[in-house]
């Protein structure tokens, strides 16, 4: 599947009740309203494929972006990528899924230390929720590391 028959899929499976649901969260830019149900479906079908993540994130459709980091490898996010990513979020439903992708990545703690820093409102508010991810999901950080 490339990034347009993906696209194509995504808007065909979009309603307008979950347009106006997303809207009200948030993603006022381009979006489908395709629900969580088929999204999921997706992902087991494409599984893993990282450069039709990239390609779907950088479409800028909101359906696309939710896929994108569905479908995303997080060993392939470096930080220039993770910080590319974090730079273009939009609103609160593209930073907890770019946030599951980031906390995953080996970049994820010096990329979430200069975004909570940010000036930019998605991008701080990524850094924060990576943070939490850590701090729920890797025992090998010390408390001593949340402290500051």
């Amino acid at each position: 599947m490339n990034v347009q028959e993906a696209l194509d899929t995504l808007k065909s499976l979009g309603t307008e009740q979950n347009r106006k649901i997303y809207r009200r969260h948030g993603a006022v830019e381009d979006v489908y309203g395709v629900s969580q149900v088929h999204l999921k479906d997706l992902k087991k079908k494409i599984k893993v494929n990282h450069n039709l993540a990239e390609g779907l994130w950088d479409a800028g459709n909101h359906d696309g972006r939710m896929l994108g980091a569905m479908v995303a490898d997080p060993k392939r996010m470096d930080g220039g990528a993770l910080d590319r990513w974090a730079g273009s979020l939009r609103n609160r439903i593209e930073v907890d899924a770019f946030a599951n992708v980031a906390a995953a990545s080996p970049a994820a703690r010096e990329a979430l230390e200069r975004w909570i820093e940010s000036d930019h409102e998605w991008t701080a508010c990524a850094g924060w929720k990576v943070l939490a991810h850590l701090a729920l999901d890797d025992p090998s950080l010390p408390d001593e590391y949340f402290e500051p």
